[in-house]
């Protein structure tokens, strides 16, 4: 099983139709292109491609918002957005009540 990350740019370096600075990315971590300097992301076009790690710093934020992230990214989400039809399967606890 591959292990996924999940990183925020700081630094788009220029590519901006790839990377949007501030926003979350999942990333592929990798051992030999750690030692190049390097990290596999998928970015906006929804392709994976190697980045600087420089670019990234790690997502510190709640299992929640990275679950949120990760599933935009998988499912096909564009410029940090879900598609409609990935929105409808998600069920969200109604209010005053806690998922189980």
């Amino acid at each position: 099983m591959t292990k996924l990350d999940i990183v925020i740019c700081v630094n788009n370096g220029g590519y901006a139709a790839s990377l949007r600075e501030q926003a979350p990315y999942v990333a592929y971590p990798d051992a030999e292109d750690d030692k190049l300097g390097l990290l596999r992301i998928k970015d906006e076009s929804g392709e994976t491609y190697l980045y600087p790690k420089s670019f990234f710093k790690p997502y510190a934020e709640s299992v929640e918002a990275k679950m949120q992230a990760m599933q935009a990214s998988l499912l096909g989400g564009v410029k940090g957005k879900m598609p409609k039809a990935a929105k409808k399967q998600i069920k969200k606890p109604k209010r005053g009540k806690t998922a189980a």
